[in-house]
């Protein structure tokens, strides 16, 4: 059975040259049992949250500004109001309508 002791010792050998080491199967169990699982798996999930935040930060810093180097803001569009805002204009329709209907009543030459 390998001790505390021996493990520290690997563990700084390999970390001053630079290494990696090999866990066998009772150096994790023994690891585990101190709370190193634990430890690694609270700092994984500091660094996901980090990243997340980072990544949010970005993707909303720029949401309002024109191309990179320049400092002007833009004007925000209008919110929308419903699913067909911003379509074509009710006005609009019924023109293409009425023209449609025109077209379709002029008799075709025989």
């Amino acid at each position: 059975m390998t001790s505390v002791s021996e493990v520290a010792r690997n563990w700084s050998r390999a970390s001053e040259k630079g290494k990696g080491i090999g866990l066998r199967a009772e150096v994790l169990d023994m690891l585990n049992a101190m709370g190193v699982g634990e430890l690694i798996q609270a700092k994984a999930a500091e660094a996901e949250r980090a990243q997340c935040a980072e990544r949010i930060k970005s993707s909303t810093a720029g949401a309002n500004i024109a191309s990179p180097g320049t400092s002007v803001e833009m004007d925000l569009p209008e919110p929308r109001i419903s699913r067909s805002s911003g379509t074509t204009k009710p006005q609009d329709v019924i023109a293409a309508a009425r023209r449609a209907q025109r077209a379709s009543n002029r008799r075709k030459p025989n």
